[in-house]
């Protein structure tokens, strides 16, 4: 995604009164800090982190209990790198979600292979689990 889907997302996000923090790539390290911050001690359920920060700084999130993909990175090291960084804990457990349409096929393919790929992009469910 570019930067104007972050742009959109955060504005929705705005709009509809969500509680969240933000972290991109043009975001000044105290600010970044006081997102993870807020975020890791609850007082922000959610938090918006792009790839292009994630490219530049690797930042460390903590307290990720579920994760939604706007869509599949560039770069498909990144999506084991974020889910890595998921926490389970109290006996909870963490999900993992990721919104893609046909347009997004090559992404797709570099994360989950080319065969299955194909078979998520023409299949009929919604929705697909896989590890």
């Amino acid at each position: 995604p570019s930067y104007f889907d972050y742009v959109r997302v955060r504005n929705f996000l705005t709009a509809e009164g969500a509680e969240f923090a933000s972290i991109c790539e043009y975001t000044p390290p105290p600010d970044v800090t006081a997102a993870r911050s807020r975020f890791f001690h609850g007082h922000r359920r959610m938090l918006l982190y792009t790839e292009r920060a994630h490219f530049y700084h690797r930042h460390r999130v903590r307290g990720i209990r579920d994760v939604l993909f706007y869509s599949l990175p560039e770069h498909p090291h990144f999506y084991a790198e974020l889910l890595n960084l998921l926490e389970v804990g109290g006996g909870g457990h963490a999900t993992a979600s990721v919104m893609f349409c046909r347009w997004d096929l090559p992404q797709l393919e570099r994360v989950v292979g080319a065969t299955r790929a194909m078979k998520m992009i023409s299949g009929e469910s919604s929705t697909y689990m896989f590890c």
